[in-house]
Protein backbone atom coordinates (compact mmCIF):
# COMPACT_ATOMS: atom_id res chain seq x y z
CA UNK A 1 0.00 0.00 0.00
CA UNK A 2 2.79 2.10 0.70
CA UNK A 3 4.30 1.51 -2.80
CA UNK A 4 0.91 2.53 -4.05
CA UNK A 5 0.65 5.80 -2.80
CA UNK A 6 4.63 6.61 -2.91
CA UNK A 7 3.61 6.19 -6.99
CA UNK A 8 0.71 7.97 -6.36
CA UNK A 9 3.00 10.88 -4.59
CA UNK A 10 5.58 11.25 -7.24
CA UNK A 11 3.01 11.64 -10.29
CA UNK A 12 1.82 14.33 -8.63
CA UNK A 13 5.09 16.07 -7.76
CA UNK A 14 5.63 15.59 -11.62
CA UNK A 15 2.64 17.25 -12.96
CA UNK A 16 4.01 20.11 -10.78
CA UNK A 17 7.26 20.57 -12.40
CA UNK A 18 5.70 21.24 -15.37
CA UNK A 19 3.36 24.15 -13.62
CA UNK A 20 6.64 25.27 -11.76
CA UNK A 21 10.38 26.82 -12.25
CA UNK A 22 13.46 25.93 -10.28
CA UNK A 23 14.33 29.27 -8.56
CA UNK A 24 17.94 30.37 -8.42
CA UNK A 25 18.60 27.64 -5.41
CA UNK A 26 17.65 24.25 -7.16
CA UNK A 27 15.36 22.05 -7.63
CA UNK A 28 14.07 21.38 -4.05
CA UNK A 29 12.84 25.01 -3.82
CA UNK A 30 9.95 24.78 -6.27
CA UNK A 31 7.72 22.86 -4.13
CA UNK A 32 8.55 25.86 -1.40
CA UNK A 33 8.32 28.95 -3.66
CA UNK A 34 8.78 28.79 -7.49
CA UNK A 35 9.21 32.66 -7.69
CA UNK A 36 10.76 33.75 -3.99
CA UNK A 37 13.29 30.64 -2.93
CA UNK A 38 13.35 30.40 0.67
CA UNK A 39 10.94 31.78 3.00
CA UNK A 40 10.78 33.28 6.82
CA UNK A 41 8.49 32.91 9.25
CA UNK A 42 8.14 36.82 9.49
CA UNK A 43 7.02 37.20 6.21
CA UNK A 44 4.06 34.97 6.75
CA UNK A 45 2.62 36.25 10.57
CA UNK A 46 3.93 39.26 12.78
CA UNK A 47 4.00 36.59 15.72
CA UNK A 48 7.82 35.58 15.84
CA UNK A 49 8.29 31.83 15.22
CA UNK A 50 12.00 29.64 16.38
CA UNK A 51 13.49 27.29 13.48
CA UNK A 52 14.23 24.42 15.50
CA UNK A 53 15.73 21.18 13.92
CA UNK A 54 14.13 17.34 14.26
CA UNK A 55 14.66 14.36 12.94
CA UNK A 56 12.70 12.27 11.24
CA UNK A 57 12.24 8.67 12.48
CA UNK A 58 14.67 7.25 10.28
CA UNK A 59 17.36 9.90 11.50
CA UNK A 60 16.79 12.29 8.65
CA UNK A 61 17.74 16.17 9.78
CA UNK A 62 14.88 18.03 8.89
CA UNK A 63 13.51 21.96 10.25
CA UNK A 64 10.49 23.87 11.51
CA UNK A 65 8.67 26.47 12.82
CA UNK A 66 7.44 26.45 15.89
CA UNK A 67 4.89 29.26 17.67
CA UNK A 68 5.12 29.18 21.45
CA UNK A 69 1.83 30.44 22.39
CA UNK A 70 1.17 32.83 25.74
CA UNK A 71 -2.21 30.55 26.25
CA UNK A 72 -1.31 28.35 29.03
CA UNK A 73 -4.05 26.29 28.95
CA UNK A 74 -4.42 26.13 25.30
CA UNK A 75 -3.17 22.44 23.65
CA UNK A 76 -0.52 22.63 20.41
CA UNK A 77 -1.45 22.43 17.28
CA UNK A 78 1.00 20.10 15.06
CA UNK A 79 0.18 20.71 11.25
CA UNK A 80 0.52 18.47 8.35
CA UNK A 81 0.64 20.24 4.81
CA UNK A 82 0.19 18.12 1.58
CA UNK A 83 2.52 17.63 -1.78
CA UNK A 84 1.38 21.03 -2.74
CA UNK A 85 2.07 23.02 0.70
CA UNK A 86 4.77 24.14 1.94
CA UNK A 87 5.65 26.22 4.92
CA UNK A 88 4.76 29.77 4.10
CA UNK A 89 1.11 28.96 3.20
CA UNK A 90 0.85 27.17 6.22
CA UNK A 91 1.68 29.53 8.00
CA UNK A 92 -0.74 32.15 6.13
CA UNK A 93 -3.55 29.07 6.99
CA UNK A 94 -2.81 29.31 10.45
CA UNK A 95 -2.37 33.13 11.04
CA UNK A 96 -5.17 33.32 12.76
CA UNK A 97 -4.66 30.41 15.36
CA UNK A 98 -1.23 32.00 15.87
CA UNK A 99 -2.03 35.31 16.55
CA UNK A 100 -5.15 34.36 19.11
CA UNK A 101 -2.23 33.25 21.25
CA UNK A 102 -2.07 29.09 20.23
CA UNK A 103 1.27 27.36 20.30
CA UNK A 104 1.73 25.89 16.40
CA UNK A 105 4.60 23.78 15.22
CA UNK A 106 4.76 23.57 11.43
CA UNK A 107 7.13 20.73 10.11
CA UNK A 108 8.62 20.44 6.69
CA UNK A 109 8.98 17.66 4.97
CA UNK A 110 12.30 16.46 3.21
CA UNK A 111 12.65 17.61 -0.11
CA UNK A 112 10.96 20.67 1.11
CA UNK A 113 11.97 24.23 1.81
CA UNK A 114 15.87 24.12 3.56
CA UNK A 115 15.17 20.34 4.05
CA UNK A 116 17.53 18.04 1.63
CA UNK A 117 16.48 14.62 0.98
CA UNK A 118 13.84 13.00 -1.96
CA UNK A 119 10.13 13.33 -1.14
CA UNK A 120 7.94 10.76 -1.20
CA UNK A 121 4.75 9.49 0.86
CA UNK A 122 6.96 7.42 2.70
CA UNK A 123 9.22 10.29 3.92
CA UNK A 124 6.58 12.35 4.49
CA UNK A 125 5.05 9.67 7.11
CA UNK A 126 9.17 9.11 8.81
CA UNK A 127 8.59 12.81 9.07
CA UNK A 128 5.50 13.53 10.69
CA UNK A 129 6.50 10.72 12.89
CA UNK A 130 9.76 12.47 14.17
CA UNK A 131 7.57 15.67 14.20
CA UNK A 132 4.82 14.33 16.70
CA UNK A 133 8.21 13.29 18.49
CA UNK A 134 9.40 17.32 18.75
CA UNK A 135 6.00 18.47 19.27
CA UNK A 136 5.86 16.63 22.72
CA UNK A 137 9.20 18.07 23.66
CA UNK A 138 8.23 21.52 22.69
CA UNK A 139 4.77 21.48 23.84
CA UNK A 140 4.04 23.24 27.14
CA UNK A 141 1.28 20.35 27.31
CA UNK A 142 2.53 17.49 26.06
CA UNK A 143 -0.56 15.80 26.40
CA UNK A 144 -2.69 18.18 24.48
CA UNK A 145 -1.49 17.89 20.81
CA UNK A 146 -3.59 19.05 18.21
CA UNK A 147 -2.74 17.28 14.57
CA UNK A 148 -4.29 19.18 11.47
CA UNK A 149 -3.79 18.11 7.82
CA UNK A 150 -4.39 19.26 4.54
CA UNK A 151 -4.89 17.22 1.55
CA UNK A 152 -2.94 14.08 0.96
CA UNK A 153 -1.60 15.39 4.81
CA UNK A 154 -4.71 13.27 6.25
CA UNK A 155 -2.33 10.10 5.63
CA UNK A 156 0.38 10.75 7.60
CA UNK A 157 -1.50 12.32 9.98
CA UNK A 158 -3.45 9.41 10.36
CA UNK A 159 -0.67 7.41 10.55
CA UNK A 160 0.82 9.76 13.88
CA UNK A 161 -2.52 8.63 15.31
CA UNK A 162 -2.15 5.46 15.59
CA UNK A 163 1.58 5.60 16.24
CA UNK A 164 0.83 7.82 19.42
CA UNK A 165 -2.40 7.16 21.19
CA UNK A 166 -2.08 10.20 23.04
CA UNK A 167 -2.95 12.27 20.37
CA UNK A 168 -5.55 15.13 21.57
CA UNK A 169 -8.00 15.51 18.53
CA UNK A 170 -7.34 15.80 14.50
CA UNK A 171 -8.65 18.61 12.43
CA UNK A 172 -8.49 17.05 8.74
CA UNK A 173 -9.12 19.69 6.08
CA UNK A 174 -10.10 17.92 2.13
CA UNK A 175 -8.93 14.56 3.97
CA UNK A 176 -7.66 12.25 1.03
CA UNK A 177 -10.01 9.45 0.91
CA UNK A 178 -7.71 6.19 1.36
CA UNK A 179 -8.07 3.71 -0.95
CA UNK A 180 -11.26 4.61 -2.51
CA UNK A 181 -11.74 5.66 -6.01
CA UNK A 182 -11.12 9.53 -7.02
CA UNK A 183 -14.91 11.06 -8.19
CA UNK A 184 -12.71 14.14 -9.47
CA UNK A 185 -13.64 16.54 -12.56
CA UNK A 186 -11.78 16.14 -15.66
CA UNK A 187 -10.55 19.27 -15.98
CA UNK A 188 -7.97 19.10 -12.89
CA UNK A 189 -5.18 16.98 -14.25
CA UNK A 190 -3.59 16.27 -10.72
CA UNK A 191 -6.90 14.92 -9.74
CA UNK A 192 -7.48 12.79 -12.72
CA UNK A 193 -4.45 11.17 -12.32
CA UNK A 194 -5.06 10.45 -8.45
CA UNK A 195 -8.34 9.05 -10.10
CA UNK A 196 -6.76 6.76 -12.61
CA UNK A 197 -4.67 5.80 -9.88
CA UNK A 198 -6.48 5.04 -7.34
CA UNK A 199 -9.17 2.94 -10.06
CA UNK A 200 -6.11 0.62 -10.73
CA UNK A 201 -5.58 0.31 -7.33
CA UNK A 202 -9.17 -0.41 -6.32
CA UNK A 203 -9.24 -3.02 -9.26
CA UNK A 204 -6.40 -4.90 -8.14
CA UNK A 205 -7.58 -5.04 -4.96
CA UNK A 206 -11.44 -6.34 -5.61
CA UNK A 207 -13.20 -8.19 -2.55
CA UNK A 208 -10.48 -6.68 -0.05
CA UNK A 209 -11.46 -4.35 2.62
CA UNK A 210 -10.16 -1.03 1.61
CA UNK A 211 -8.09 1.01 3.67
CA UNK A 212 -10.43 4.25 3.90
CA UNK A 213 -12.77 1.69 6.10
CA UNK A 214 -9.61 1.03 8.47
CA UNK A 215 -7.84 3.92 8.48
CA UNK A 216 -9.97 6.10 10.97
CA UNK A 217 -11.92 3.30 12.02
CA UNK A 218 -8.78 2.49 14.30
CA UNK A 219 -8.63 6.20 15.38
CA UNK A 220 -11.06 7.31 18.55
CA UNK A 221 -9.54 10.53 19.05
CA UNK A 222 -12.01 13.58 18.32
CA UNK A 223 -11.82 14.61 14.90
CA UNK A 224 -13.32 17.43 12.54
CA UNK A 225 -13.48 16.49 9.08
CA UNK A 226 -13.74 20.26 6.60
CA UNK A 227 -14.36 19.76 3.16
CA UNK A 228 -15.16 21.93 0.51
CA UNK A 229 -18.57 20.67 -1.90
CA UNK A 230 -16.72 22.03 -5.13
CA UNK A 231 -13.45 20.06 -4.31
CA UNK A 232 -12.09 18.57 -7.51
CA UNK A 233 -9.01 16.88 -6.09
CA UNK A 234 -10.29 15.08 -2.87
CA UNK A 235 -13.93 13.57 -3.22
CA UNK A 236 -16.65 15.23 -1.31
CA UNK A 237 -18.32 11.84 -0.84
CA UNK A 238 -15.60 9.55 -0.39
CA UNK A 239 -14.09 11.91 2.61
CA UNK A 240 -17.97 11.94 3.83
CA UNK A 241 -17.40 7.96 4.14
CA UNK A 242 -14.91 8.53 6.08
CA UNK A 243 -16.93 11.05 8.99
CA UNK A 244 -19.58 8.01 8.80
CA UNK A 245 -17.00 5.42 9.34
CA UNK A 246 -15.20 7.05 12.43
CA UNK A 247 -15.53 6.38 15.60
CA UNK A 248 -15.51 8.77 18.82
CA UNK A 249 -17.02 12.59 18.81
CA UNK A 250 -16.40 13.40 15.31
CA UNK A 251 -17.81 16.72 13.22
CA UNK A 252 -18.33 16.98 9.37
CA UNK A 253 -18.54 20.68 8.27
CA UNK A 254 -19.28 21.26 4.44
CA UNK A 255 -18.03 24.48 2.75
CA UNK A 256 -20.53 25.28 0.12
CA UNK A 257 -18.53 27.31 -2.42
CA UNK A 258 -15.25 26.20 -1.34
CA UNK A 259 -12.74 23.75 -3.44
CA UNK A 260 -9.55 22.24 -2.49
CA UNK A 261 -7.82 25.07 -1.17
CA UNK A 262 -9.58 26.71 2.13
CA UNK A 263 -11.77 29.66 1.95
CA UNK A 264 -11.00 33.18 4.54
CA UNK A 265 -13.53 32.33 5.66
CA UNK A 266 -12.48 28.92 7.37
CA UNK A 267 -8.90 30.30 8.33
CA UNK A 268 -10.76 33.14 10.37
CA UNK A 269 -13.30 31.82 11.55
CA UNK A 270 -13.69 28.02 11.11
CA UNK A 271 -9.89 26.97 11.63
CA UNK A 272 -9.82 28.31 15.67
CA UNK A 273 -13.43 27.44 16.18
CA UNK A 274 -12.46 24.12 15.53
CA UNK A 275 -9.48 23.99 17.67
CA UNK A 276 -11.81 24.89 20.44
CA UNK A 277 -14.08 22.66 19.69
CA UNK A 278 -11.47 19.74 19.68
CA UNK A 279 -10.17 21.23 23.14
CA UNK A 280 -13.24 21.34 24.62
CA UNK A 281 -14.79 17.83 23.48
CA UNK A 282 -18.07 19.72 22.66
CA UNK A 283 -18.71 20.01 19.09
CA UNK A 284 -21.68 21.85 18.99
CA UNK A 285 -19.18 24.92 19.38
CA UNK A 286 -19.30 24.08 15.60
CA UNK A 287 -22.90 25.02 14.85
CA UNK A 288 -23.19 28.61 14.61
CA UNK A 289 -21.01 28.65 11.83
CA UNK A 290 -24.18 27.51 10.02
CA UNK A 291 -25.52 31.37 10.58
CA UNK A 292 -23.20 32.16 7.33
CA UNK A 293 -25.84 29.74 5.13
CA UNK A 294 -22.78 28.15 3.38
CA UNK A 295 -21.85 26.21 5.98
CA UNK A 296 -23.21 23.27 6.94
CA UNK A 297 -22.22 21.28 10.39
CA UNK A 298 -22.19 17.33 10.81
CA UNK A 299 -22.46 16.07 14.74
CA UNK A 300 -22.05 12.58 16.54
CA UNK A 301 -20.60 11.48 19.78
Amino acid sequence: MRRYYSALFALSALLLVFACQPTQNGPVNWRLDPERGALTPSEWTSIPAFIVDYTAQDGTPLKAWVWKGWLPASPTLMYLHGPRGHLGYSAQYLRYIIEQGHSVIIPEYRGFGPNEGEASLDAMIDDALGAYAMAQREATLPSQIVVMSHSVGSLPAAEVAKAFPNVFGMILISAMPEGSTQKVKQQDPLAQALQNMADQNNQARQGTTTVAETSFTEIKVPKIFVHGRLDNVMDYASAHLLYESSPGPSAFITLDDVGHRPSEFAIANLYPLALQAITTRNMALLKPLERSGLIHVEVKY
